[in-house]
């Protein structure tokens, strides 16, 4: 024959620390996301589109490849400077190069730089 002991460990109006620091991580975590994944989005999209360019940089002039990138630049309304192109050319490869710095509004009215360098090399043929 078992016996059944019920055992309160808590009393009445007691409170579980670890849920609560638990929830105030979850929200830190979702805060981040909400703030940083559409600058990391925004600059994916622009190493893409700088790929695809150097790509194709044997057929195409170097304005013509700044135009582009600076279109999606300016399509995911990132401040940039279009003189901030490195555009290198040798006889058997192109070299694009720049950094990205986009600022992110946190709480307190503190910014945070998100500062991201693209450096792309591509073969020419």
């Amino acid at each position: 024959m078992a016996v059944k002991l019920e055992i309160r460990s808590r009393k009445r109006g007691a409170v579980n620390v670890g849920c609560i620091f638990g929830g105030l991580v979850l929200l830190v975590v979702v805060y981040g996301a909400f703030k940083f994944v559409p600058v990391k989005v925004a600059i994916a999209e622009i190493r893409d589109t700088t790929t695809s360019e150097a790509t194709l940089g044997s057929m195409k002039k170097d304005d013509l490849i700044r135009y582009a990138i600076m279109q999606k630049v300016n399509e995911n309304h990132i401040a940039f400077k279009e003189k901030e192109i490195e555009i290198e050319r040798r006889t058997d490869e192109i070299h694009i190069k720049f950094t990205i710095k986009v600022p992110v509004e946190l709480i307190g009215g503190k910014t945070y730089i998100v500062s991201e360098l693209i450096d792309v090399r591509r073969p020419m043929f």
